[in-house]
């Protein structure tokens, strides 16, 4: 100040030197000074002339950003200090031309937690990485977290120009709003799932709309357009190149800069959870862990708080509700949202819920803005309601809820009274809900939802803690209602019996569970410094009430359903008892339908159709609760701290077979859904109970799968043999002793005669034996039963779904319904767990034919069977039975060529790769490098060829197989030296089987990083030959284990990429002949056939470099010797074993004590079957004088005149 303050002073000075101007020249000097001042006029800024001075401009403004529309772009004003703070972005559907495809009020994807950060004048908005927990009183450790946890770079804006005072910088946004951008889409292609969307995104039909700014947020609305195609698992159309348009309200919302203190989980109370890591000072390792979702409830006045005053909170929870519901929702919605105080109050809090009506006159309200918390009205044809929350990811609080309230939760409860509980309520006989029972029911419905959005699972296992003849009780339930918590799916009383007075038939209003949640989660802990130290006091409300079953959390199974007390639509501790009464119940209510539904009420059937179908939905329920029994396995979660128990039980074993005996009696008699007063007036149909019980009787031959693991793990085991004997007992009961069959019995019985043969037979479905990870996946029907699809999909497209089930096994729509990784974090949903290791099915189901046989007796026509392979090479006249079979008998047509086969394959690979790119596992051998050639001609340069050289090769082997190769195919060929890598895993390793793992697994390993290199590689070829397949894996039937053969049955999860396998179903002699077709050189086609594990299966016992250097020189005297002889090509394979024992010779006048080679010569056709090659002798002797002269270490050699089978050609 004092330079700027001389400065003036000169200038003044200067000024008074001069002297004062002529009056002409003073004269000419002011029309100078006009004229000048004409032309320079005051320069007008960017800013000022874009978002001031022109009136097109619409200016959101606030403290927070502020936006701009001009011109149909959006520019957003960022202020200087806003740079590095974080925000969360958020997407809503406010409205859409399909609401099938997009839910009004719903955010299809999680907010995404980001930051603006600037280099230069260049914005960029950045993720935002939560850091580990780490002390941040170490700078070192501070610092090095600093480095590590650099935001990625998502977007980049250049400066358009700074604002007025140069406080903020202008930057455009347009295509982040109004563009394809993938992570706000509402419209997604998806592929893989239940529907699969292909959505393509129209940029001519997508505009910003209105612009809002506020304190902490700024929201942008949005039209953007697709052209849509879906389809049903592939196998029906549902749209096609449909056009749709969604509103979308984009949300940026400021995020506090100090995060709420988190609160740690424990997994055995159900809460939303943050998944976090920390450093641990003293290990200095990274730790995960998870926190619970929940909203920031701290005391308004902390010493009233302390005194054990009830205290209002510092920031209540306020729910809006939407002016669209029906008058009479809204009541009961508010009763609904208003109970939870309850809850609170036992905490010290009061009026923590609000509702409000939305607000008319407030201009900043907006239900899709991310700073409010909605109940909103969907008008579509769903019978459901959610409660979704999003969090802040730094600590899990909850920043927003929404509760979608569908129209059809109406017929939803309508259904539900009527079949559950009409039996003891008169009120609900009639073909509508009366006012006081609808509001009764959606209030417990919306009440169920705000739990989740308190932060609340589901507990399954809630129901489950009451004894089922107490739900008959009035002192009982009117004091307890149905179950200890409303978060489980417990529904309304079904075992009340008629004559049951007094007795409560809903829920409570909260359960005992509900407040032992809400305690955990809310109470505040003042005295203590962070989580960590809060840790102690929580985990001990929870070990207090360890072993309590009223306090019991039970995941929600979706994909694997293991646990039968912690399913959903149940009630009580005995399902079987439970399911007594429920039945009972339904066939009183049928038999009374027709009296309290008339004709002149419901003329056109739809009521009572509907009704029906909803009895035949609960009578489903009630045996599905049952047979889960059977292989159930009662979970517990448990921590180690504390008493509590084994974490896994089995069911008990008379348990099971009591359950599976009473399921097969309710499917023998379930005549009595049949009513034909009602079902004789609807069209041409088949009767609901052939439905169900066929439903049903599909799923008895998949159950032995869940048995395997419960009996795995029990002391006393109910055994998957003694479960199918069970079944065949009972099933045939009535044949075994001489009495009538009934169509019902009938029906299992073919049902299960079919399923045994299916199982034996080489054409077996998948679902039959296929995927042992089927066990305890819940069916399509279950799917739609119990609610667990709660966009409706399943409901919708049943038919299609069941038929999809029915080829590729059940479990299949479940994993392709819930195929993403939302399943697999954290503990909100239980788990699948993986029994290839311990399943016998195989064994089984041989010993279930031969039981299947002996309960079949055609007294004309004695039937016996025999299994032999005619299709192999040494089985006499086994070519002759084929051809009879296939030309004489089946009358098929001899038409299939080796070049229509080559054609099929080059056109199957380029319709299944399309654009795509493909590495493939060259060995050199003709397997691999047909499928080179075919796949290079399919594909072209798309193809990417990877010679690994596992240090187990034969002498010279990698470079002559490159060189050969790029010489004659012009293949993209890269040679990969992997010596040292394979060699070192295989070192100490003795077992052959270990060693064809290891190398398999490392194969993958070099694979899956060259194609990464690569980029964009979707697919692995490979080799694979029929007899790989079916000595490695039971291919289209049971068969027996011999060896395995690389990633034959898949590839290992980690790899992202999917198998082509062209050569999967033929022998080597065929595939010789696709090489003949594709006219490739002899030398390749009749290369001997060298193992993919390499000379590492032909050292027997350890690999070492010297001992391979042995083998090498050995091997190449043998197919120099053989070639030379001219036998080279007259046997199938020919090649040396180094042996893993030392004998003593004679070497000149000295002692020897050294290696054995044994020389194994082979004729085959196809290598199912071999015997050894009857070599002269003068080259016999030739192949022994070379290797013991010239091979360093080896004193003998021996001849290996075994046959395959019982042998194998390989000796490992």
């Amino acid at each position: 100040m004092r330079s700027l303050s001389k400065l003036c002073v000169l200038l003044l000075a200067a000024g008074l030197l001069i002297a004062p101007a002529s009056g002409a020249a003073a004269s000419k000097s002011k029309k100078k000074k006009s004229k000048t001042e004409e032309v320079a006029k005051p320069k007008v800024d960017k800013y000022t002339k874009m978002f001031v001075n022109d009136k097109s401009c619409l200016t959101a403004k606030g403290p927070f950003l502020t936006l701009h529309k001009l011109k149909g772009k959006l520019y957003v004003e960022v202020p200087l200090k806003t740079i590095g703070r974080e925000m969360l972005i958020a997407s809503t559907i406010s409205e859409a031309s399909d609401t099938n495809l997009g839910t009004i009020g719903y955010k299809p994807t999680d907010p995404i937690h980001v930051k603006f950060t600037r280099i230069d004048t260049t914005i960029y908005l950045s993720q935002a990485v939560v850091p580990p927990v780490h002390d941040t009183h170490d700078p070192h450790m501070s610092k090095a977290i600093g480095r590590s946890t650099l935001p990625p770079i998502m977007h980049s804006y250049p400066l358009v120009c700074y604002n007025r005072d140069s406080s903020a910088m202008v930057i455009e946004m347009t295509k982040f709003f109004s563009g394809d951008n993938e992570l706000l889409a509402p419209i997604k292609s998806t592929k893989g799932g239940v529907v699969n969307i292909t959505g393509k995104f129209k940029s001519e039909g997508s505009v910003i709309g209105q612009i809002k700014s506020f304190e902490d947020n700024v929201t942008v609305k949005s039209y953007l357009s697709y052209s849509v195609t879906a389809d049903l698992l592939g196998l029906m159309v549902i749209k096609k190149d449909e056009p749709m348009t969604v509103k979308v309200t984009r949300t940026i919302l400021l995020l506090p800069e100090e995060a709420m203190r988190p609160r740690l989980a424990d997994s055995r109370i159900g809460i939303f959870l943050t998944d976090m890591s920390r450093i641990n000072g003293k290990k200095d390792k990274i730790e995960d862990f998870s926190v619970i979702n929940r909203w920031n409830i701290q005391p308004k006045d902390m010493e009233a708080w302390k005194r054990g005053e009830l205290v209002e909170p510092v920031k209540p929870i306020v729910f809006y509700l939407d002016d669209a519901f029906p008058a009479l929702w809204r009541e009961p919605i508010r009763r609904g949202v208003l109970r939870w105080n309850k809850a609170f109050e036992k905490i010290g809090f009061k009026n923590v819920m609000h509702i409000e009506d939305f607000p008319k006159d407030d201009p900043e309200f907006d239900p899709d803005n991310l700073k409010y918390s909605c109940i909103r009205y969907v008008p579509a044809a769903v019978a459901n309601a959610m409660g979704p929350s999003w969090v802040d990811p730094r600590s899990g609080e909850i920043i927003n809820a929404s509760v979608l309230m569908y129209n059809d939760v109406v017929k939803l409860a309508a259904n539900w009274r009527f079949v559950q509980t009409a039996q003891v309520d008169e009120r609900v006989r009639g073909k509508e809900l009366p006012d006081d029972v609808f509001q009764e029911s959606l209030e417990y419905i919306l009440a169920h939802e705000v739990g989740h959005c308190l932060g609340l699972m589901h507990n399954m296992a809630a129901s489950s803690a009451f004894p089922v003849d107490s739900l008959r009780s009035a002192s009982f339930t009117q004091q307890h209602g149905t179950t200890p918590s409303i978060m489980d799916y417990a529904r309304f009383n079904y075992v009340a019996q008629p004559g049951d007075k007094g007795v409560k038939l809903t829920p409570p209003d909260l359960g005992p569970y509900d407040d032992y949640v809400i305690k955990y989660a809310y109470t505040p802990l003042p005295d203590k410094k962070d989580m960590f130290d809060e840790e102690k006091t929580i985990r001990g409300w929870i070990d207090e009430k360890v072993g309590d079953p009223i306090y019991r959390y039970g995941r929600q199974q979706v994909i694997a359903r293991y646990d039968p007390t912690a399913i959903e639509e149940d009630l009580g501790d005995d399902h079987i008892k439970a399911g007594d009464y429920g039945i009972g119940n339904l066939k009183y209510v049928l038999s009374h339908m027709e009296e309290w539904i008339t004709d002149e009420e419901d003329p056109d059937l739809k009521i009572r159709t509907e009704l029906y179908e909803a009895a035949a939905g609960q009578f489903a329920r009630y045996v599905n609760a049952v047979m889960l029994n059977v292989g159930g396995i009662y979970l517990t979660d448990v921590n180690s701290n504390t008493a509590g128990g084994p974490q896994a039980v089995s069911v008990p074993k008379e348990l099971q077979r009591a359950s599976l005996k009473w399921v097969l009696a309710q499917m023998k008699d379930s005549a009595w859904l049949e009513q034909p007063a009602l079902t004789e007036k609807l069209p041409l149909h088949v009767d609901l109970s052939f439905i169900l019980r066929f439903n049903f009787c599909r799923t008895f031959f998949t159950y032995y799968k869940n048995v395997t693991l419960s009996s795995h793990i029990a002391d006393d085991p109910y055994t998957p043999q003694e479960y199918m004997d069970d079944l065949y007992n009972i099933v045939f009961e009535s044949t075994i002793k001489g009495g009538p069959v009934s169509p019902s019995e009938r029906l299992i019985q073919r049902m299960f005669v079919d399923a045994a043969a299916d199982v034996a037979s080489s054409e077996a479905k998948r679902m039959k034996l296929g995927g042992i990870a089927e066990a305890y996946a819940p069916s399509v029907d279950e799917i739609a039963l119990l609610g667990l699809d709660r966009s409706g999909i399943v409901e919708r497209y049943l038919g299609p779904l069941r038929e999809a089930e029915e080829e590729h096994g059940k479990g299949y729509v479940a994993s392709q319904l819930w195929n993403s990784d939302a399943l697999s974090s954290g503990y909100g949903w239980q788990y699948n767990v993986q029994l290839r290791s311990i399943d016998e099915s195989r064994a089984l189901f041989v010993n279930v034919n031969d039981n299947t046989c002996e309960g079949i007796r055609y007294l004309d026509c004695p039937a016996f069977s025999v299994q032999f392979h005619p299709e192999v090479h040494h089985s006499v006249d086994g070519d002759t039975m084929l051809r009879n079979f296939l030309f004489k008998i089946a009358k098929i047509t001899p038409d299939w060529t080796m070049s229509s086969f080559v054609e099929r394959v080059i056109n199957e690979v380029r319709e299944t790769v399309g654009d795509g790119h493909v590495v493939c596992a060259l060995s050199g051998g003709v397997d691999s490098t047909v499928v080179a050639v075919l796949l290079h001609k399919a594909i072209g340069k798309n193809l990417h060829c990877i010679f690994v050289d596992n240090g187990v090769l034969r002498s010279g082997e990698g470079d002559e197989v490159v060189t050969y190769l790029r010489e004659h195919f012009d293949l993209n060929l890269k040679l990969v030296n992997a010596q040292d890598r394979f060699l070192d895993l295989l070192a100490g390793v003795e077992d052959p089987e270990k060693k064809r793992k290891i190398i398999g697994h490392t194969f993958i390993d070099v694979f899956d990083e060259e194609a990464r290199a690569i980029g964009n590689v979707e697919w692995l070829a490979q080799g694979t030959l029929y007899p790989h397949v079916i000595e490695s894996v039971s291919h289209k039937g049971p068969s027996a284990v011999i060896k395995s053969h690389h990633n034959v049955g898949g590839l290992p999860e980690k790899m992202n990429m999917k198998l082509i396998e062209p050569l999967r179903e033929l022998f080597k002699d065929e595939v010789r002949q696709v090489g003949a077709e594709l006219g490739m050189p002899e030398s390749v086609i009749w290369r001997q056939p060298f193992p993919g594990p390499g000379l590492a299966i032909r050292v027997i016992g350890e690999v070492t470099r010297e001992r391979l250097d042995i083998l090498r020189k050995a091997d190449t005297i043998v197919q120099q010797e053989l070639r030379d002889a001219g036998w080279y090509r007259k046997i199938w394979q020919g090649f040396a074993v180094l042996l893993p024992l030392k004998t003593v010779g004679v070497m000149g006048d000295g002692r020897t004590y050294e290696h054995v080679i044994a020389l194994r010569c082979v004729d085959s056709v196809d290598a199912m079957t071999a015997d050894w090659a009857r070599l002269p002798y003068d080259l016999l002797e030739r192949i022994s004088r070379r290797i013991i002269n010239e091979v360093k270490g080896v004193n003998r050699v021996v001849y290996d005149v075994s046959s395959k089978p019982p042998s194998t050609i390989e000796w490992e």
